[in-house]
């Protein structure tokens, strides 16, 4: 299936014919031999003599086309194509321009010898936007609508001939924010290429992706995709540079800036709905122009949809925004503003310069990460997160910055496993490794080798940080080795030898649905899980997550208020493991263990088919080395 290339561009003048004639410029035509696309181009021709050396006037002007009064200006960018068949000046002293009319007047200077131009049809690109655009290097922006469009070229050596027509301009559109042109096309086993994209593009030259001398070239807004559409890309060791459109004005013609609005360049995997689109990249780049004008590449994909991307490198990205249907295996992030996982892992990110990552969505996760030198202020986060396990064995190398390396914004007990944090300040400062700003207390549990971790605490906030921390772990798999899903795990003390309490008696106070127990020398933390058994009140009995209070107490929510506090013989026993294993057939913890943990428990499936019989789980949970455990449970269907 061969590409295909939707535009989204409005056609203000394809053909434009022939121009009118303004100041010294002759022998207007319609040429139908060198025209860009279409039936023809407007040719005109330069005067006899060299142009002038401080720059054009609007009176030079060589030749323009009605546009119909239809161009509006608001996020609109025009597109249109010139051409020079003379050598011309530099751009400070108007090489190429760009002539617009409306209810004034406007010459905008956007290239010359000194930027390359060196012949060709150039595809020139101006943002008409009344708030975002560039000041004219002569003349006022119109104020309205564009009535008329036109080109002037300043050569710097006779033509000789003034009769010929030698400078031309063709395929005038525009567009407003956001838009440019679709790919779709290929197969499974026939992907298209960024090679087919270009041919497709230069069909009708859009010029939204080209192939320069050889380089690869973004000029526009691209999207890889559409609704009810089939389209299957792969590409590996290229690069895409965007292009640095700009214009030449104040003093002299001597200050350049952007020539099209700061969220022009923008990259997009559509959702294909009932088609399907699968981007496959491996070591490819995306070059921005600067920081100051970036783009943006944004997942879209839906269900069947894929992204597969390997070793992609995002310079001078605003914003790299994922989801769930992507995969991201040792992508390089440079100079980017934002990366949003969207629901995924970044497998081995690594991370320049960059401002900040965001790590709230579910499963959003970074694994065996680098991070250098982040662009932060003081007192504010690389990694936004809501749970600190959602990054691990990630090493952090801010020498020379400031700023923290992650904010957790929500309490509670979290494993710190394999980062590293280096170049950060002290306990406290705004440039900790750790800010804290939860409102509550934060429980780090620094395991898998992983150095402590310097914090600050918000308003509110408190943080304990275990160091040397280990895993318990349950695996649970049928006879066939698969992983078991949901298979419930309880795995509590096995006896008083260890540093955890095992049927430790207590009392409890109740006060509503609080639940205050007063148990001496308890040795567990804000986020450990006990079991209370012997109560009065069943709300009382059962396994619970607990808060700290002190050495000799602690607290845990009820299901209900049972009116009054509970009596009886009640015991608390620690529970390492209690809960559901996930996708992989794994239930894991992680906490300090000041010598080894005698346990045992159970893990069984009775709740929902496949249901499988209850195997038995015993062993110690190591100081050094923590616990791991496969159970493999026999069907029970």
């Amino acid at each position: 299936m061969a590409i295909t290339l939707t535009s989204q561009l409005t056609d203000v003048v394809l053909d434009p014919g022939s121009p009118t004639a303004l100041g010294t410029g002759n022998a207007q035509a319609s040429e139908t031999v060198i025209q860009l696309q279409g039936a023809n181009c407007a040719a005109i021709g330069h005067s006899g003599s060299v142009g002038p050396t401080s720059g054009p006037t609007i009176a030079n002007l060589r030749g323009m086309t009605d546009a119909g009064n239809n161009v509006t200006r608001s996020g609109t960018h025009l597109h249109i194509w010139v051409r020079d068949l003379y050598p011309v000046r530099n751009v400070d002293v108007g090489g190429l321009s760009i002539y617009l009319l409306g209810t004034s007047a406007a010459l905008y200077h956007v290239t010359g010898l000194d930027k390359g131009y060196a012949g060709g049809w150039y595809h020139s690109i101006l943002n008409l936007d009344p708030t975002t655009r560039p000041a004219a290097s002569v003349g006022t922006a119109p104020s309205s609508n564009i009535t008329s469009i036109g080109y002037e070229g300043n050569i710097s050596a006779s033509k000789g001939e003034s009769f010929l027509q030698n400078c031309y301009f063709d395929a005038i559109r525009s567009g407003t924010a956001g838009q440019g042109v679709t790919f779709t096309g290929g197969t499974s086993g026939a992907p298209e290429t960024f090679a087919s994209c270009v041919t497709a593009d230069a069909t009708t030259y859009y010029g939204m992706l080209r192939n320069i001398g050889g380089a690869l070239f973004i000029e526009g807004p691209i999207t890889w995709g559409a609704a009810t559409l089939t389209t299957w890309i792969a590409e590996s060791l290229q690069t895409l540079t965007f292009t640095n459109f700009t214009v030449n004005n104040g003093t002299s013609g001597l200050t350049v800036v952007p020539a099209v609005a700061s969220d022009y360049y923008r990259i997009v995997l559509a959702d294909a709905t009932t088609g399907v689109t699968n981007i496959n990249f491996s070591d490819v780049t995306f070059k921005g122009v600067s920081r100051a004008e970036p783009f943006s590449f944004t997942s879209n994909l839906g269900t069947g949809d894929a992204y597969v991307s390997l070793r992609t490198t995002y310079l001078f990205a605003s914003t790299v925004t994922l989801n769930t249907l992507c995969t991201s295996t040792g992508d390089k992030f440079i100079e980017c503003v934002t990366i949003v996982p969207g629901g995924i892992t970044l497998t081995s990110p690594a991370f320049s310069n960059c401002d900040a990552v965001t790590l709230t969505a579910t499963n959003d996760k970074i694994s065996g990460g680098t991070v250098s030198k982040h662009n932060t202020t003081a007192g504010n986060p690389f990694i936004t997160t809501n749970d600190l396990a959602k990054v691990e064995n990630t090493a952090f190398d801010n020498t020379g910055g400031v700023g923290h390396a992650i904010l957790i914004n929500t309490a509670g007990t979290y494993t710190f496993t394999g980062n590293t944090c280096t170049g950060y300040g002290a306990d406290a400062s705004t440039s900790a490794a750790i800010y804290n700003n939860s409102g509550g207390l934060v429980t780090i549990n620094v395991a898998g080798g992983g150095g402590t971790p310097t914090y600050r605490n918000g308003t509110s906030a408190s943080t304990v940080i275990n160091a040397g921390s280990v895993s318990a772990t349950v695996t649970c798999k049928t006879t066939a080795a698969a992983a078991i899903q949901n298979a419930r795990v309880f795995v509590k003390a096995s006896d008083g030898t260890g540093p955890f309490p095992y049927q430790a008696s207590v009392t409890i106070s109740n006060s509503g649905t609080t639940a205050t127990v007063t148990h001496a020398t308890h040795g567990m933390l804000s986020g450990d899980k006990v079991l209370i058994d012997g109560a009065s009140h069943w709300q009382n009995n059962g396994v619970f997550t607990i808060t700290y209070i002190s050495a000799g107490s602690y607290s845990y929510t009820l299901p209900s208020a049972p009116g009054s506090s509970p009596t009886g013989t009640i015991v608390a026993t620690f529970v390492a493991l209690e809960g559901l294993t996930d996708a992989s057939g794994q239930i894991t913890m992680s906490r300090v263990f000041a010598s080894a943990q005698p346990i045992t428990g159970w893990a069984r499936k009775g709740s929902a088919s496949p249901f499988y019989k209850t195997g038995l789980i015993t062993g110690s949970v190591s100081a050094s080395a923590g616990f791991s455990t496969t159970v493999v449970m026999v069907s029970d269907e």
